[in-house]
């Protein structure tokens, strides 16, 4: 679990770096910190 966190704040930290260089792609940083809370916390694993 502790690696999911970091792993999502890496994400952030990168959408963040991002939107400091593009502050037109501001949109991205909602949807990223959604779409990547999703990905790392909620989605079911695959069937191995």
């Amino acid at each position: 679990m502790l690696l999911r966190i970091v792993a999502y704040l890496v994400l952030l930290t990168a959408l963040a770096g991002l939107i400091g260089s593009f502050p037109f792609l501001f949109e991205l940083l909602p949807l990223g910190a959604i779409s990547g809370a999703y990905w790392l916390f909620f989605r079911k694993p695959p069937a191995a």
